[in-house]
């Protein structure tokens, strides 16, 4: 089973390369469901607004 999810992998990262814009529309969706996790966290104060706005600017400037 673990050679299974080796072998998925592999394929995976093969098709990322062969297909750039997909691996960066992969990246910018992760990006942003990043971003939306940190607001989330934000709305419930465990994250103060210069480490919200912080983060976000990181993230945003991976793009």
């Amino acid at each position: 089973a673990a050679d299974e999810g080796k072998a998925a992998s592999s394929e995976n990262s093969g098709e990322h390369a062969n297909n750039p814009a997909r691996s960066s529309a992969n990246l910018e969706d992760n990006i942003f469901d990043k971003i939306e996790r940190l607001a989330s966290l934000h709305a419930k104060g465990i994250v103060t607004d210069k480490e919200f706005e912080a983060k976000k600017s990181e993230l945003l400037g991976r793009l």
